[in-house]
């Protein structure tokens, strides 16, 4: 089946066991050129998918002539081929660096080990300091703002007064 996949399935989803359709006798080449019209034709491609379809037309006739049967320019068609040339070394790299960004933002667990009565002083504190956030972010968010303040008055006072 070339075209009407989804009219298909809404078809069977309402119980009909028979359709119209129009039968046409193409060979494979033919069969893939119809896809790569028709395909466009109505829906999105995906661009992986087309660049593999185009692959295998190229396989037997040269950009310019699909460029000819196709909504595509000889151009177009040579950047969707290339596509399927990335450098593996190239795709790996960009997934560790994607990677490497991913790892900075994922949260993290901290632990300390307290006394019960440590323990009642620092949820005081955080909870006052989380300044009503909601939700799980609320310790996490009080806890930074108690280390963020502490740090800022650190360095005031390490930094001498510039007064007279």
């Amino acid at each position: 089946m070339l075209d009407g996949h989804h009219r298909v399935e809404v078809l069977r989803e309402l119980g009909f066991t028979e359709a119209r359709c129009d039968v046409w006798e193409v060979d494979d080449r033919e069969a893939k050129l119809l896809l790569a019209t028709l395909n466009r034709l109505q829906g999105q491609d995906l661009p992986i998918r087309r660049a593999e379809l185009i692959h295998e037309l190229l396989g037997e006739m040269s950009a310019a002539d699909l460029a000819g049967l196709l909504p595509e320019t000889d151009k177009q068609i040579e950047e969707l081929h290339a596509l399927l040339e990335f450098p593996a070394e190239e795709i790996a790299a960009l997934l560790d660096a994607e990677a490497e960004e991913a790892e900075k933002v994922l949260p993290r667990v901290m632990s300390f080990v307290v006394s019960p009565e440590q323990e009642q002083v620092i949820e005081q504190a955080v909870e006052l300091a989380s300044d009503g956030t909601p939700g799980r972010d609320r310790k996490a968010k009080g806890l930074t703002n108690l280390a963020r303040t502490f740090l800022e008055r650190r360095s005031d006072e390490e930094i001498p007064s510039q007064e007279p």
